[in-house]
């Protein structure tokens, strides 16, 4: 099993007095509620405020979970985790760059894994 994480910093929150998302009081913060985030919650000093989170199956071995919380330093961050099972012999990891070239520049996940798919589809529909 590899875990691959992704995560993306949004905004800057007010400073606000945040109960962690694994406490009882007042200002109680939605449980986690994916057992990722749960783990996240309750081993780390990460997550401030939980606003959602949801896994869901990519397809057989593969499962994501996106995270949306707020960090105690106030940062609004959305995360994405995914558990690839390698034992399947029908998933692989492979690297990629923009345009499928060797060279780095500023491309988004899908239009690379178009590139390097030859710009066929990649999930059958």
């Amino acid at each position: 099993m590899i875990l691959l994480i992704t995560m993306m910093r949004t905004t800057i929150q007010p400073p606000q007095r945040l109960v962690p998302s694994n406490k009882k009081g007042p200002n109680k913060n939605p449980p986690a509620t994916t057992a990722v985030a749960q783990k996240l919650v309750a081993g780390t000093g990460l997550i401030g405020h939980m606003i959602d989170d949801r896994t869901w199956t990519v397809t057989d071995g593969v499962e994501a979970t996106e995270i949306a919380y707020v960090s105690y330093e106030g940062y609004t961050t959305k995360m994405f985790v995914v558990e690839v099972d390698l034992s399947n012999p029908a998933i692989s990891i492979a690297a990629s760059l923009p345009d499928n070239g060797t060279t780095f520049k500023m491309q988004s996940m899908t239009r690379q894994a178009l590139a390097a798919a030859g710009n066929k589809t990649l999930v059958p529909s």
